[in-house]
């Protein structure tokens, strides 16, 4: 695992996908949730959105990929 934190962006044509995409963090990656995103603050993923656009960041490599087959 890196220090490197991992983005990814979806924007408004996927906002009303973010209650699911969130609940398949939780179920398939642990500990995360909403705000507090920080470089060195997140857990093993975090989420925050603005005017409808939403972005998951990522602690692990594995866990952003898992999470990008499944919603990218």
């Amino acid at each position: 695992m890196t220090d490197e934190i991992i983005e990814i962006e979806f924007g408004k044509d996927r906002f009303h996908q973010q209650n699911e995409m969130i609940q398949w963090c939780k179920h398939n990656l642990g500990e995360g949730g909403w705000g507090g995103y920080n470089k060195t603050g997140i857990k093993q993923w975090a989420v925050e959105s603005m005017f409808g656009n939403t972005f998951f960041y990522f602690r692990n490599p594995n866990d952003a990929f898992m999470f990008k087959l499944m919603w990218g």
